[in-house]
Formats: structure tokens, sequence, C-alpha cells
């Protein structure tokens, strides 16, 4: 059998791991590409990847966010339109999308509908595997799933974005794009509530910048102002959430404390859905994945739960060497092991 490439398509990243016919993972990409900014820049980056990734007649198994990208009038469209630029781009190769119901189609168009916004079940599949009670978390730049465990099975309430939205199981907020005025309306600064500015003046990028959290692999990271991502450039968007300039601060610490503040909303906004799922009869383990898990086992230590990391689940199987490992780009892998699997049965 041929190599297998399993691609994550979202708004903001293109992330993909080449897998062997062993489930090993070879090679492991993870790149900014903004969709919203139209399809060129990805398109290249698809072509730029393949190139890399070399060989002849590779399978290709594909999952996507990237439909729910502004450009893109419906979801439909959204899927229609990355799916023409990935056969054309791909084209000479095998290349089939993951399905709601874990079928791989060749056919993106006739079933949209099954195809977006399903990353989450290809990684709550493959964790599912490994973890037989608890709950699986994955904090990325954007989002947070939040799927319980039972039994090797997942437990899940929603299955659309809607449906998961109200049931807690998914949780827009991440550790890069996430804007701070969605964090809260008001913040405490030196002991008293200040309103908060509802302007895009910086992301949670700059918060976990300036704390010294922030992955290597997320610099540089793309900025509300357009400007770098130096500390001192994190600290003068953050503070003008507060409407001030960083100058006119005691130094940077100050502004440290205020981006620990913001952390800490962010935080106790994950817990709180965590928290809803621990409660109806969680136990065991979480299991992190994620550039943003390093959130997660002080999470899991406040709800009484173990924390394991899929990396250190899935380390046999990581062959690269980079700056990201396969809990950074979990649905790339989930979603190219799930296709090996299933074509070896045939």
């Amino acid at each position: 059998m041929s190599d297998v490439i399993g691609w994550d398509i979202g708004g903001a990243h293109v992330k993909a791991v080449q897998v062997d016919e062993g489930g090993r993972a070879l090679k492991v990409w993870h790149q900014m590409v903004p969709i919203w900014k139209g399809l060129d820049y990805f398109m290249e980056t698809v072509r730029g990847i393949r190139e890399e990734a070399g060989g002849h007649d590779l399978r290709h198994a594909v999952t996507m966010t990237g439909e729910l990208a502004d450009i893109f009038s419906t979801r439909a469209e959204g899927v229609r339109r990355i799916g023409e630029c990935l056969a054309r781009v791909l084209s000479g190769d095998a290349l089939s999308y993951f399905s709601a119901n874990a079928e791989f189609i060749e056919d993106p168009v006739q079933r949209s509908h099954l195809i977006g916004s399903m990353n989450w079940v290809a990684s709550t599949r493959l964790v599912a595997r490994f973890a037989e009670q608890g709950v699986f978390v994955d904090v990325g730049s954007t989002t947070t799933d939040l799927i319980r465990i039972a039994g090797n099975q997942a437990k899940v309430t929603g299955f659309s974005d809607a449906e998961r939205l109200a049931c807690q199981e998914l949780l827009y907020t991440g550790v890069a794009r996430t804007p701070l005025m969605s964090l809260a309306a008001q913040i405490d600064v030196d002991g008293h509530p200040c309103n908060l500015m509802a302007e895009h003046f910086a992301t949670t990028a700059d918060v976990y910048n300036l704390l010294g959290q922030l992955p290597d692999g997320l610099h540089p990271f793309d900025t509300a102002d357009g400007a770098g991502c130096s500390k001192f450039e994190s600290a003068r968007r953050i503070a003008r959430m507060i409407g001030r300039d960083c100058e006119e601060g005691d130094g940077l610490d100050e502004w440290v404390c205020l981006a620990r503040t913001f952390a800490d909303l962010q935080q106790e906004r994950i817990l709180e859905n965590l928290q809803a799922h621990v409660s109806t009869g969680s136990t065991g383990t979480l299991v992190g994945a994620g550039t943003g898990r390093f959130l997660l086992p002080s999470l899991a230590a406040r709800c009484g739960l173990g924390y394991q990391d899929i990396d250190s689940l899935l380390e046999s199987r990581f062959a690269a060497k980079g700056a990201f490992t396969l809990a950074d780009c979990l649905p790339a892998y989930s979603v190219a092991e799930l296709y090996r699997l299933e074509y070896a049965c045939r």
C-alpha cells in the first residue's frame, strides 16, 4: 500500500501528516494559510506539501473546517470549492473525504453536509481506541473540542456545530486567534473593575506570547494590527484593551500581569465547559491534544482527572522530528490512520 497523507484544512491553518503502510508518521506539516484571504495561497501550500512528500500514487484523506471561511456564502460552497482546489493540485493521486458516518467518500459535492467540520470525529475515533474512560480535549488556535469517552466509545450529545455549541462540546476559544474582547466585557485592573474596549486590538496569542507560553511553532502569529510578534508589541496590543499605551505603565511586568488575568478568564471558560462533562459521570483521564494543550494538565487536576498527552500514546508511531507533533495535528494524523486501516481491510 502506498503512503497516505491526512489533511486537516482549517480556515487559518493547513495541517498534513504523511503515514506509511505501518501507520508511522513520516512527515508533519502545520502552516498558516488564511483561507479567508483567497484560495491561491492555499493551493500553493498544498502543492508544496505534495512535492515535499515525494513519491508516486499517494493516497489523500481529507477533513476540513475551512468551509466556514467567510469568502464562502454557504458551507456547501466552501466544501465544493476546497474540493475543487484539492482535485486540481492533487490530480493523479487518490483523493477521499472523511464523512460524518466515518466513511470515506470521493465526491465532496453531493454529500457536503457530511464532510464539513467533522475533523473532531476523526480525532475522537482514534483517541477512543486508546482511552477507555475520561474526556478528550483538543485546544487549538481557534477552538476547543470536549468529548466524553466511556467504554472506549465517544459519548457525544451534539453532532453539528450548532448542536455542539449548545451542549458545551464545542467552545470557540483557542490559544492564538481568539480576540480578547470575547473573553469578558469587564476585567479586574489593580483591584478595580474596568470595562474592556470591544475592538479587535489583541488576541490570545499576545497573552501567551507575553507569558512565555505560546508554542514556538505558532510564531510568527497573525497579529490584530499587522505588526510584529515581539513581547513589547504584544504588550502594546494588550494595553489598548483597557484604553492605555504600554509606555504608560511601570514596565513590562504590569502588562504581563494583565495578560495573566486574560489567561485566567479563558481558562475558567474552558474549565466551566469541562466540568459540565465531568459532572455527567466522567472519571479517569483527560486526554489532551492541540497546540494549546499546555493549558490542560492544571485544568484536569482541578476536575480530579489524571492527564495524558496524546503524544505519549502515539510516541511509537511518530518518526518525524520538528516543531510540530502529532498532538498538534491530530485530526490530520487520525484521518490518515483511519483511511489506512479501512484500505488495508479491503
